[in-house]
């Protein structure tokens, strides 16, 4: 499980990702939690939810992070 600090770091990136396709926001949050048990930081999640946008421009187009 997430931290409230990770959960609300995470919904940031990953809300408006739902916003456009829910299931890549499913596949991203599966992800993140594998890092976690992997004991991987809440950077390693948002470098991971970031590489996946650019690698799918579709989606990036339309989705406008806030940091």
């Amino acid at each position: 499980h997430f931290t409230q600090k990770e959960k609300v770091t995470l919904s940031k990136f990953i809300d408006p990702i739902a916003d456009v396709d829910k299931l890549m926001a499913s596949e991203l949050t599966q992800e993140c939690l594998l890092i976690k048990r992997e004991q991987g930081t809440l950077s390693d999640m948002i470098q991971l939810i970031e590489a996946t946008l650019a690698a799918d421009s579709k989606t990036h187009a339309s989705i406008s992070l806030v940091e």
